[in-house]
């Protein structure tokens, strides 16, 4: 599990998630105040396994920049 947190890695994980997959993608972003969940995103993996690839993203700058780079109508 990864977890992003600047504009940069945000608009690389966008691009990433316009490629092709072989499993889904489960995001989990976190509050307002950018630092907790209200999910735990560990546990999800865990559950998951290898069936999905799980990531967590910082709410802010982080998901403006993914949703900025995604194709319109794309939401965030």
């Amino acid at each position: 599990m990864r977890h992003i947190a600047t504009v940069h890695d945000a608009e690389l994980f966008a691009l990433e998630i316009l490629r092709e997959r072989v499993k889904p993608l489960v995001v989990v972003s976190t509050r307002l105040d950018g630092e907790t969940f209200d999910f735990d995103a560990e546990t999800i993996a865990s559950e998951l396994g290898s069936a999905a690839d799980v990531v967590t993203i910082a709410t802010g700058e982080p998901t403006r920049a993914v949703e900025q780079t995604l194709p319109a109508k794309c939401q965030v």
